[in-house]
């Protein structure tokens, strides 16, 4: 369902996703986008593609944030550059087991 890039979806997933929770008649506002930056999808954006009201705009971003916590943790590593880690990542590697 996730694109390649942590808090990015494609259009045609967003609609099968607000399908899947019970919101699908906003879907069409979401079907002509390429692609989708979750960390960009706010109030705002969502008023702006008509969906008017407070109750189903919570609901939309209240489930994304489920599947896409606040924010990726960001290196900058000399040899590997920037890099986006997803925080369940980060959680992983600072476990005692994963430094061995």
């Amino acid at each position: 369902m996730a694109s390649e890039n942590y808090g990015e979806m494609s259009g045609e997933d967003m609609c099968e996703y607000l399908r899947e929770k019970g919101l699908g008649r906003w879907a069409d506002a979401f079907k002509e986008k390429s692609v989708i930056k979750l960390r960009e999808l706010n109030d705002g954006v969502l008023v702006g593609k008509g969906i008017y009201q407070p109750e189903d705009r919570q609901k939309i971003l209240d489930s994304i944030l489920k599947i896409w916590p606040a924010a990726p943790k960001v290196f900058n590593d000399p040899i590997h550059g920037h890099m986006e880690l997803h925080p369940l990542l980060v959680n992983i590697i600072d476990t005692p087991q994963f430094s061995y």
